[in-house]
């Protein structure tokens, strides 16, 4: 199969560390596909891409994607088809790496449009396609710079992909809609801790509580919390016989009272806790979180230094990576 290619020089690029996700799309069957059946099949081969259920592909911000696309075209019908002809313009941003072109039948000519500033057309002419015959082509796509230097998906909105896959035919032709892409913001997480420590000063048996700790949370994303190593205050020397810990609470409440309406959960158990902040206005602006500490000391124990640590994970839900480890002791 002979390779064509005009326009700017191409660069070899790599694919990094990728999991492949699949978007296989099918002209329907019927008149509007007449003898031909196509497929459409692009897959992502850079991190950090997904597709929704409607076909569209979230692609970061402003950072380089890479997708594998896949072109397969059978005659179903009883006689050969002639003149058979696939053909996408791919918008201008968007860089056709020709040595990866690889097809099984015709040639394919990949041609910039608008006088080497437009879209990036590949055309693969396979001629006549015997009955029950089949033709694939396979290249690698990604995003580039388009000739004024614009990054192309530099600012979060909707776009196309593509113009629309065309299969023509002698005596007919079919057309894909276009695929849609679509960029979101950089997911970020910013937290303020006015304290990682809280010190308890008793001078005699009774339940005591106090503000443990305060965050501010702000993020452009839903933001999920979790709770690790969470125990009962543990004297550091205790003496033979001598009761080693102080029984420990915690709840959650913007005030002591929201938190005594609450639930007052025994250290071990704010482990199994979670607290989820959906996406909102005010998460972005930056919200308030409170945890409130309860303790019990008991005639039977003796004065001394108690103390614990916890670890609590702040995780960007739409990401699902860890953002921050902060050890409160």
């Amino acid at each position: 199969m002979a390779r064509k290619g005009r326009g700017p020089k191409e660069h070899l690029w790599g694919i990094m560390g990728a999991a492949l996700l699949c978007l296989l799309l099918a002209l329907p069957a019927g008149a509007s596909s007449g003898p031909l059946a196509v497929t459409y099949q692009i897959e992502a081969v850079t991190e950090g891409v997904t597709r929704e259920a409607d076909g569209s592909w979230w692609v970061p911000l402003g950072e380089e994607v890479a997708w594998q696309v896949v072109w397969t075209v059978t005659n179903r019908s009883l006689v050969t088809v002639q003149n058979v002809a696939l053909s996408n313009n791919y918008s201008a941003e968007i860089v056709v790496d020709t040595r990866t072109i690889n097809g099984s039948a015709g040639d394919v000519d990949v041609t910039k449009l608008g006088g080497g500033r437009g879209a990036t057309q590949v055309l693969w002419a396979i001629g006549n396609l015997p009955q029950g015959s089949s033709a694939s082509l396979t290249f690698r796509i990604r995003t580039g710079q388009n000739p004024a230097g614009k990054q192309h998906y530099q600012e979060p909105g909707e776009y196309c992909l593509d113009s629309a896959l065309t299969v023509r035919w002698k005596g007919g032709s079919a057309s894909y809609p276009c695929i849609p892409v679509r960029v979101r913001d950089k997911n970020w997480l910013r937290v303020e801790v006015p304290f990682t420590r809280k010190d308890w000063r008793v001078r005699k048996p009774g339940e005591y509580a106090a503000l443990a700790l305060q965050l501010r949370i702000a993020s452009n994303s839903a933001v999920v919390m979790h709770f690790f190593g969470f125990s009962d205050l543990t004297m550091e020397r205790p003496e033979a016989g001598d009761p080693a810990t102080l029984a420990t609470w915690y709840a959650a409440g913007e005030t002591f009272a929201d938190a005594s309406r609450a639930v007052w959960w025994p250290a071990a158990e704010l482990n199994e806790q979670q607290f989820a902040f959906e996406k909102s206005a005010a998460l972005e602006a930056g919200v308030d979180w409170y945890l409130w500490e309860r303790i019990r000391v008991t005639p039977a124990n003796p004065a001394g230094e108690y103390q614990a640590q916890g670890t609590i994970r702040l995780i960007l839900a739409n990401a699902g990576a860890r953002i921050l480890d902060e050890a409160l002791q």
